[in-house]
């Protein structure tokens, strides 16, 4: 999930500057609205980063969540996955284990320590039992779905229900 950004603005950004910033396609809209004097429209799940692009301090967000087709379900077009980063932590969940589209404390989460292992090979969920229920305590209050939205496009659905 991590993909490397360049932003080249002279004046503004010093060549050779790296953020650490965990942020989303998401905050694109935000971010060029600010730079355009736009009134962004409320709700949305973005924020802008243009702070951070002056070097100056940036609210981060409280966590990021990702869905994608599910895997290791051994089902054709089976439960989606989703991961959600929050600090440190990142936990993943193969695929949605309810059988609704909401995730559940059923969830077989694993979790990774991005600060210690970036790489996420080692699963550090069993030594970390609190971690999880604080993250799954996360995902199930915000109302959040396991529906995997941009696979409308990998199936070749014209149409996604919201």
């Amino acid at each position: 999930m991590r993909s490397p950004t360049m932003v080249r603005w002279p004046t503004v950004i010093k060549p050779g500057r790296v953020s650490a910033l965990a942020w989303a396609f998401w905050d694109v809209l935000p971010t060029l609205g600010e730079l355009a004097g736009a009134t962004i429209p409320q709700g949305l799940d973005g924020m802008s980063i243009l702070p951070e692009l002056h070097g100056e301090l940036q609210h981060e967000h409280e966590y990021l969540y990702f869905t994608w087709p599910g895997s290791d379900s051994g089902v054709e077009n089976g439960p989606s996955g989703y991961a959600v980063v929050m600090g440190q932590w990142k936990a993943i969940v193969p695929h949605c284990s309810g059988a609704g589209l909401q995730p559940s404390r059923e969830d077989a989460m694993q979790l990774y320590d991005l600060s210690n292992d970036p790489s996420e090979q080692s699963d550090v969920a069993h030594q970390n039992l609190d971690v999880i229920a604080k993250l799954k305590d996360l995902v199930g209050s915000k109302g959040l779905s396991c529906r995997c939205y941009q696979c409308a496009s990998q199936t070749g659905q014209t149409e996604v229900d919201i």
